[in-house]
């Protein structure tokens, strides 16, 4: 189920959010959205926790992609989301020229050549699993002030328990700085 969100002005309409009942549901669609990008020719740019970035690139190879031969070919780049995180940060707030000094770069290098880019990133959820809501919203505009410099599709993604204990309503302020929201599976906000 795909949830169209009308978009503010400054809102890339190729940045998009899912949220995620387990592990293996982000898993499972993340290498879906990531082989989509290798078959089409694209760079995909991974910005995520250690832990999925193992279990992607494990999907990834389950599904006989060349990771290294990508990786030489400058066609997947892998980053860590926390390091990525602490380059740009500055008293638990993303500072915007940091932000551009440190991923513009990735950016340039991906779609060099014309090359599209597909991008996922995971540093607004560690942001938000910190209890830095604004910081996490601020990061997510960012994102769509990027968008202005560089032509790209970005995918982020929540567990869904990341909006329990009272931050439902927190839910709609993620929800308007993305073009779309999908949930995973999609039944799982239903009682």
């Amino acid at each position: 189920m795909t949830t169209s969100v009308t978009t503010a002005p400054g809102i890339s309409t190729d940045h998009h959010v899912i949220l995620y009942s387990g592990d293996n549901v982000l898993i499972e669609s993340l290498a879906t959205y990531v082989s989509e990008g290798f078959d089409a020719g694209e760079t995909v740019v991974i910005i995520a926790t250690q832990a999925h970035l193992y279990a992607l690139n494990a999907a990834l190879a389950a599904k006989q992609y060349n990771l290294e031969a990508l990786i030489r070919d400058r066609q997947y780049i892998a980053m860590d989301a926390a390091a990525t995180l602490k380059t740009f940060m500055q008293d638990n707030w993303p500072a915007k020229d940091l932000f551009f000094h440190a991923l513009s770069p990735i950016l340039e290098k991906a779609g060099a050549g014309n090359r599209k880019i597909r991008a996922f990133g995971e540093m607004v959820m560690l942001l938000w699993r910190n209890r830095l809501h604004g910081a996490t919203i601020q990061l997510e505009q960012l994102w769509n002030d990027l968008s202005q410099q560089f032509n790209f599709t970005l995918l982020c993604a929540y567990p869904v328990t990341a909006f329990e204990h009272g931050l439902q309503s927190a839910l709609k302020h993620v929800c308007k700085a993305h073009a779309t929201t999908t949930l995973l599976p999609a039944d799982i906000f239903m009682d």
